[in-house]
């Protein structure tokens, strides 16, 4: 049986994770801002395949997948991973870091909805209340954005699209046992995306590609280690060992970093309706994760009646 207990590393790993994906939204908005987004994240791509491809030697661990499980892991990494990054690139490229930061983290929401329609989970007030309070903040954003929604709606429908593939995915992947590691399940989810990004890149971005300049690599290299290598192996890791409701709950305050480091490193306004549609995707976040308080049984007296 899994054991789902959670220890003090993984309340560590939850919490590095956090702070990690926070500030990617804004490191993310520096690179692509004046490089290719798809050329910028298969470079990251590329640093990571090499970084874990190091680890995975040294640790003598073998990146075999068995062949029963090849459909598995690539509708896993192809969902969760290659869709996610795609539509994240251009999601921030689009809009501000902080906006995209919350719009990508109504995926809880996604991932209890697709546990309800792929695998039966119990339909509760809580996923009613979950999706309701997300699509209200995604469509608060809309409206603060309205003429820039109406004259070019792609950046918030590609970022919700992108959120609602990451959650579906999570949802998979914690209903698909699988033998493999979870390095080695990352280091397929960079190698395969990679795959994908390549060709899209080439055929998309050719004419823009060049050297990248220093801080264009910094922002490559905190995609590569930070984020593909460190923050994918703790998701896998936790994603799969742990319940949603678990592994979810301290992604509550991914968002809030994301706005609070956009607005700081960027000089992104933030306003009020960000501040509004933070706090109902953190309540449509706390909603579908909170775990219900388990029922306590009468107590049986020992006294004969």
């Amino acid at each position: 049986m899994q054991n789902t207990q959670l220890t003090r590393s993984d309340v560590w790993l939850l919490a590095m994770v956090t702070l990690a994906w926070g500030l990617s939204f804004p490191i993310i908005k520096i690179a692509v801002t004046t490089y290719p987004p798809l050329a910028f994240r298969a470079i990251g791509l590329v640093i990571g395949i090499i970084f874990l491809g190091i680890y995975l030697l040294r640790a003598g661990q073998t990146i075999k997948v068995p062949k029963s499980e090849w459909f598995s892991v690539l509708k896993i990494i192809l969902i969760t991973m290659t869709l996610w990054q795609i539509g994240l690139v251009y999601g921030v490229k689009l809009l501000n870091g902080g906006r995209a930061a919350i719009i990508g983290y109504t995926f809880p929401v996604w991932a209890l909805i697709g546990s309800i329609v792929f695998y039966g989970a119990t339909f509760t007030w809580r996923s009613i209340a979950g999706a309701a309070l997300a699509i209200s903040a995604v469509t608060l954003l809309t409206v603060n954005e309205l003429d820039n929604f109406l004259n070019y709606p792609t950046g918030i429908l590609v970022m919700l699209l992108a959120a609602m593939a990451w959650g579906f995915g999570t949802a998979i992947t914690r209903h698909t046992p699988l033998s493999i590691t979870n390095q080695v399940l990352a280091l397929w989810s960079l190698i395969i995306t990679l795959a994908v990004f390549l060709p899209l890149s080439y055929w998309v971005e050719a004419t823009q590609w060049r050297w990248p300049n220093s801080i264009e690599m910094m922002t490559m290299g905190y995609s590569g280690i930070v984020t593909f290598v460190f923050c994918y192996i703790a998701w896998y890791r936790l994603s799969r060992k742990l319940p949603a409701a678990i592994s979810g709950i301290s992604i509550m305050l991914v968002p809030a970093i994301g706005v609070g480091s956009s607005a700081l490193l960027l000089g992104e306004k933030v306003t009020l309706s960000d501040i509004a549609a933070l706090i109902l995707i953190i309540a449509a976040m706390f909603t579908v994760l909170r775990q219900p308080k388990p029922v306590r049984k009468p107590a049986v007296s020992s006294k004969a009646e």
